[in-house]
């Protein structure tokens, strides 16, 4: 064997080497492209299967450790994604995607000192988002007061605001009752017209939380709320609110909150109504920051002159929120039993809020619900033909935050609000505008 044919033998056999680490990688990728497929699709059991395949071939790649921890972690394989998730901060402890969801695994499983642990290393990276911070910062002062048996905390605000269709009237323009209907008054009722004022609005509430079980899981709450709207030239719209709570709380993944509740209200510095009732909360956590909730309510609304008003009162909520950026829900109401009409009638709606952090301290805010109430009794309307009235309401809104530390925030609203009516003399349109300060303590 000459030299020439030794050194083309060495090129094949190193070519046939070389091809067959190339073959590998190209697998890897097509691999990774399909479990990457699987997982945004939500085929997580899928992609779990091929993630611990490369997982076998390549046991240090963040890559795949990391989708491995999410696959797992959403199929609650808790102990298999607690396992990926430190494998990907073995090799990368900067990897804030993988400590954050390692905490998260941890608060589910109520292993609170690990994930305070964890929560507390994110604090100390830079890159970590702002928004992202104040989140666990939220959690980090939850799991904290979980520690203490009694847990004394408080809110006061005041505030400014202004209404520029207090009375939510329809316009001169616009008939109560039109003129072919109004024997002896050719030109008919017109509407009123819409009156503006501005309010001065306090609210003080404080809640005493007890920790039953010790470790934060059950406890028990108490709270009272007192609030104000003092207007300037509506004085008999001049509102005192005040609510007394008190329940229990099941935390956990599942959490489960039941409480009684009755609250009073006077209107025009007079006693008019009286409410008590019963409140049912549950909360799932989910991914990530992800909730979902639901909220069942019950009231006996028990008018103090207008008896022919009182009702029962039903509510049920179901929704989704995702930390303090967005929250989403489903309303369903029904008020039934009075006596009177345009009170009983059945509540269908949705409403949405967006929250975009600019700065640490500073957010903006985005709300929008629309609501339809179908009324249960027959009422006449502006042509005095007996009809059943259906409304539909829409409001949209939008603010700003401002927090100067923890405990003190600035807030500015302003919203819209259209309510339409197959009942004319409910047709109105009005704009709000609000300024407040709140402290909490």
């Amino acid at each position: 064997m000459n030299l020439r044919t030794l050194t083309l033998l060495s090129l094949l056999l190193g070519s046939l080497y070389a091809v067959q680490p190339l073959g590998e990688k190209v697998q890897e990728e097509l691999l990774k492209r399909e479990a990457a497929q699987a997982l945004e699709a939500k085929e997580f059991a899928k992609a779990l299967e091929i993630l611990e395949e490369l997982s076998l071939q390549r046991s240090d790649d963040p890559w795949v450790n990391y989708r491995l921890g999410v696959c797992a972690a959403a199929l609650k394989l808790y102990d298999e994604a607690i396992a990926a998730y430190e494998r990907v901060l073995i090799v990368n402890p900067e990897h804030i995607p993988a400590r954050l969801e390692l905490a998260q695994v941890y608060l589910i499983l109520n292993m609170n000192k690990a994930a305070k642990k964890e929560f507390a290393q994110l604090l100390k990276k830079p890159a970590l988002k702002p928004e992202t911070a104040a989140q666990v910062q939220a959690i980090l002062a939850t799991l904290e007061a979980r520690e203490t048996r009694h847990q004394i905390n408080g809110a006061l605000m005041v505030g400014l605001g202004y209404d520029d269709n207090v009375n939510n009237a329809i316009g001169s323009g616009n008939y109560k009752v039109v003129p072919e209907n109004v024997l002896g008054i050719p030109d008919g009722i017109a509407g009123d017209e819409p009156e503006s004022d501005t309010v001065h609005t306090e609210m003080a509430t404080l809640q005493h939380r007890y920790n039953l079980s010790g470790d934060g899981r059950i406890m028990t709450q108490a709270s009272a709320t007192l609030l104000t709207y003092t207007y300037q030239e509506q004085t008999d719209l001049n509102l005192l609110y005040a609510s007394l709570q008190a329940g229990v709380t099941v935390e956990g993944r599942h959490t489960y909150r039941v409480s009684a509740r009755m609250d009073s209200l006077s209107l025009g510095g007079e006693d008019y109504m009286q409410i008590s009732g019963l409140d049912l909360g549950y909360r799932i956590n989910m991914a990530g920051f992800m909730q979902g909730f639901a909220l069942v309510k019950y009231a006996q609304k028990t008018y103090a002159t207008f008896t022919e008003n009182d009702a029962t009162y039903t509510e049920l909520s179901l929704g989704l929120r995702h930390g303090r950026e967005w929250e989403t829900a489903l309303i369903y109401g029904a008020e039934s039993g009075a006596e009177a009409a345009n009170i009983n009638r059945n509540t269908l709606g949705l409403r949405a809020g967006y929250l975009y952090p600019v700065s640490s301290n500073f957010s903006l805010t985005l709300l929008a619900a629309y609501m339809r109430f179908d009324y249960q009794d027959e009422t006449y309307d502006q042509t005095l033909t007996l009809s059943k009235r259906a409304d539909t309401q829409m409001r949209v809104g939008a603010g700003c935050e401002y927090l100067f530390d923890q405990n003190l925030r600035l807030q500015l609203t302003a919203s819209h609000i259209t309510n339409d009516s197959n009942h004319q003399p409910y047709q109105y349109e009005k704009n709000l505008a609000g300024l407040n300060l709140t402290w909490l303590f």
